[in-house]
């Protein structure tokens, strides 16, 4: 980034540049080599080095460096305290930084705090500063228990850092080059590493980090919180997302300034969940490695990325977590409006009047199917293919069979025969169709024409993100957070499985118990939502103007504000059951919810 002359570069006077010693997105070092040249040239750059990063895994030998300032932390360093860390100014430098006029000029210093001033009046601006540097800069009360614990914390420091950087490097060039080797079948690679770790000069030019995005066979980016989700299972914690960097973010994932906007636009905003947009990364996955990582570490790292190879995603279990009740606290009592059936994820749902439950608690046949690109080991969904939205499906009885009926605008209907067990007992919730002569020939060439380009319909399990649960939205919560942001919360929009209404508004939080009808509900979490609120629910385009999701994020009407925003509660149900419209439903709420 500092190739070429420094001349040409400032004007007279004070000239100051402030760069990082490595990247904290990607582990890369520039080349400290200019700033001498930069301190030398004819406008005699002041350099500023944001060693943070640098000095946590690397030496810095300050007489070689020459920089007028330098700030490093101590959390970096040896991992506690936050908020501590020093800036270090040659003496060369100091005046700059120093106010040296006080009352003996004739003005008060700029600014000051608390221990650093020598005088100072309340009835007019006479104040004195106190003459050292470092006492002019302490502004306010120091940190002193940081202070102690810091400096245990280096005394801890058995190793000289030239060792801890020589240990960090080795382990991270060897997961690095284990990553890089690793393939699909199909010979398409697991990962793209960004960075300077296939440069000869490697060792000088990148640190002791990993940053990188999953692949999947197709060479598709998996999406970065289905890895940190995962990885979470497996005691692995991830840094996903910009990283707080969002320059390097946009260099190595391609975004351009246009494409920022949209993303805003589309609900993206600076520490979400919202992992892609239109089918873009919006951020990537780092790992990072130090004096204290362990090659058992590294082994561990590696066998659950190697799950990723030929499989598509690690699956994450919805944990099952038992909610005290609240006893003394009336039961709310609501109705369900709605139930909607997706035979097949991301496309239209069918909305019957009534409709069983799995052994396992989800509802029968949702998501059962679901579309891939050729040769795909991942689902198509609404987020990333908007038009699935345009494909409407049924499920039709024929006798004692079903039939999947799929219907576009402009491309008719295809029908798929279905010889699946569950055919005689759901063929009363179901319309009989005029005859069909059914047969399964051309429904990938169907689905294929109406998506542009080629797919397979594929069946058998559950295609859900969050597999044998029901996802219940509270219409009155929809209601409130029209009226709060001025936003239309349609509730097509947020594909709910079961909608209800006559609950006070996000009730849902609180909910610790269901009962519908003979059915008994448990909660299993709020839902997070995704860019894919902001797909019309039938035509597919994308919401333009007023983005639901970024209402959703600003108004953060359903929770403690943290994560993605939330609308809606998952369900799981006790067993086989049904579920009816019309149905009371009877929730027991948490001990200290509001909603009790």
């Amino acid at each position: 980034g500092f190739a070429g002359p420094v001349e040409g570069f400032g004007h007279p006077g004070s000239n100051l540049l402030a760069f990082p010693g490595e990247c904290n997105f990607s582990g890369m070092r520039p080349d400290l080599g200019v700033i001498p040249r930069l301190r030398g040239s004819t406008f005699r750059w002041r350099v500023l080095l944001d060693a943070a990063k640098l000095a946590s895994s690397a030496e810095l030998r300050l007489d070689d460096i020459e920089a007028d300032f330098v700030c490093v932390s101590f959390y970096k360093i040896i991992g506690y305290p936050t908020g501590l860390g020093a800036l270090i100014v040659r003496h060369d430098a100091a005046h700059l930084l120093a106010d040296t006029q006080g009352a003996r000029g004739g003005t008060s210093p700029h600014y000051f705090g608390g221990g650093s001033v020598a005088a100072v009046a309340a009835t007019s601006d006479f104040a004195v500063p106190r003459p050292a540097l470092w006492e002019q800069l302490e502004r306010g009360t120091p940190h002193y228990m940081g202070i102690l614990a810091a400096v245990d914390g280096l005394r801890g420091m058995r190793a000289p850092m030239s060792v801890s950087a020589a240990h960090s490097q080795a382990v991270t060039r060897s997961v690095y080059k284990a990553m890089s080797g690793m393939r699909h079948a199909n010979g398409t690679p697991l990962v793209k590493v960004f960075g300077n770790h296939a440069s000869s000069t490697w060792r000088q030019a990148q640190g002791p980090t990993i940053a990188f995005v999953v692949l999947d066979a197709d060479g598709v980016v998996v999406p970065y919180t289905r890895v940190a989700k995962a990885a979470r299972q497996e005691s692995i914690i991830l840094r996903v997302g910009c990283m707080c960097n969002p320059g390097a973010c946009q260099r190595f994932l391609g975004i351009d300034d246009s494409q920022l906007r949209e993303n805003y636009a589309a609900g993206k905003v600076c520490s979400d969940d919202n992992d892609t947009v239109d089918g873009r990364p919006t951020g990537a996955i780092r790992i990072s490695f130090g004096r204290m990582s362990t090659w058992s570490d590294a082994r561990r790292w590696l066998r659950f990325l190697k799950g990723y190879v030929d499989h598509g995603e690690v699956t994450v279990p919805v944990p099952r977590v038992v909610l005290p009740v609240d006893a003394s606290a009336p039961e709310l009592r609501g109705r369900i409006t709605g139930i909607a059936v997706f035979p097949v994820k991301g496309c239209r749902a069918m909305r019957p009047e009534a409709w069983p439950l799995t052994q396992d608690g989800g509802l029968v046949l949702d998501r059962h199917w679901a579309v891939y690109k050729a040769a795909g080991r991942f689902p198509l969904n609404l987020k990333g293919c908007p038009a699935l939205a345009k494909i409407a499906v049924d499920l039709r009885a024929s006798g004692d069979s079903l039939v999947l009926e799929a219907s576009a605008v402009g491309f008719g209907v295809v029908h798929l025969p279905l010889p699946l067990p569950e055919a005689s007992s759901l063929g009363k919730y179901v319309p009989r169709p005029a005859p069909v002569q059914a047969s399964g020939s051309g429904v990938d060439d169907w689905f294929s024409a109406v998506l542009g380009m080629p797919v397979t319909l594929k069946g058998g399990s559950s295609q859900a993100n969050a597999p044998n649960t029901m996802l219940c939205v509270n219409h009155q919560s929809l209601v409130r957070t029209e009226e709060v942001t001025g936003v239309p919360m349609p509730m097509p929009r947020f594909r709910a499985n079961v909608e209800v209404a006559e609950f006070p508004a996000f009730a849902e939080v609180g909910w610790a118990r269901l009962k519908a009808g003979e059915v008994s509900l448990e909660p299993r979490g709020m839902c997070p939502r995704c860019p894919a609120v902001d797909i019309d629910s039938t035509t597919g385009l994308r919401t333009e103007s007023q983005s639901i999701l970024a209402a959703l994020a600003t108004a953060r009407l359903d929770s403690d504000g943290r994560g993605p925003p939330k609308m809606g509660v998952l369900l799981r149900g006790s067993g086989p059951g049904l579920l009816r419209v019309g149905e009371q439903v009877v929730a027991q709420v948490v001990q200290g919810s509001p909603a009790g």
